[in-house]
């Protein structure tokens, strides 16, 4: 596979644990961590099996608290670490994440009108090639695009409203800027537009909190176009490097392993006065 940067990914029998790890691998069958010899080699081949790395439009539904935010730090992070895209947020990022622009509505705007006047550059035609001097130009060139709480922004009620307009575009060059959009709500699906954004979705994930896998946020995650359904388990306190935390089960930011079992104290005591 070729990515926006123009670099191939390969993947050689050192980076498996056993010849038949790579047997499945080259049989294109389905894949374990224990397959491979580093993580992050696993975590890249499980983006590119899921095409979660390059041209995607995610929306991302779940309750208040169950790991929304968490997700599109995490795919944000994994994204730019591994493949090198860059990162547009309107969601609060730590320092220790590393570079990313943030944007609200107006910066959102400007945005998308810079980049359409690209076109107009006298230049335009050098800057295309040079993939990494247009992915510093542009927000909106080869990101992880995440749009935290994004009912004020794709709300079908507001069908008018100039973002809208702009995101619909957005989403319909998404393959050639080779970026992956990641929209988190609760109830998206009574909420986003439909002909703007919901038709346009490539994958459907779901997250809970705290359900089998204990302090873990849960995600499950299908792929409309392949029919492919994965499971994700994240955990919060290995995580809270990456983003501002408000509300994941009840706790402020950030969050830590004592404030993980804090929260089942207070939690269990609930339950039993209940």
């Amino acid at each position: 596979m070729i990515m926006a940067t123009e670099e191939e990914l390969a993947f050689t029998r050192e980076d498996f644990t056993s010849l038949m790890s790579y047997i499945k691998f080259s049989n294109g069958n389905r894949l374990r961590e224990t397959d491979f010899v580093e993580k992050d080699k696993y975590t890249m081949w499980w983006l590119l099996d899921l095409e979660l790395c390059d041209y995607a439009v995610a929306m991302v539904d779940g309750l208040k608290g169950s790991g929304k935010s968490l997700f599109g730090a995490w795919l944000s992070d994994r994204n730019n670490k591994l493949f090198g895209k860059g990162v547009t947020t309107n969601c609060r990022l730590k320092d220790t994440f590393g570079e990313f622009d943030m944007i609200d509505e107006k910066i959102f705007i400007d945005e998308w009108i810079k980049l359409t006047e690209l076109a107009d550059r006298e230049d335009a035609n050098e800057l295309i090639k040079n993939i990494a001097e247009l992915t510093k130009y542009s927000m909106f060139f080869n990101r992880t695009i995440t749009i935290d709480e994004a009912r004020k922004w794709i709300w079908r009620r507001r069908p008018n409203a100039r973002i809208l307009k702009y995101i619909g575009e957005l989403i319909d060059v998404c393959r050639h800027n080779h970026d992956v959009i990641v929209f988190s709500c609760a109830y998206l699906e009574n909420i986003a537009d439909v002909h703007t954004v919901w038709d346009n979705r490539t994958h459907e994930i779901n997250c809970s909190f705290n359900t089998t896998y204990k302090g873990y946020a849960t995600y499950s995650i299908k792929h409309r176009n392949t029919g492919k359904v994965r499971w994700l388990h994240l955990s919060a306190a290995e995580n809270a490097h990456l983003w501002e935390s408000e509300n994941l089960v009840g706790m402020s930011k950030p969050i830590t392993k004592q404030q993980l079992n804090d929260a089942y104290r207070r939690m269990a005591t609930k339950n039993e006065s209940n």
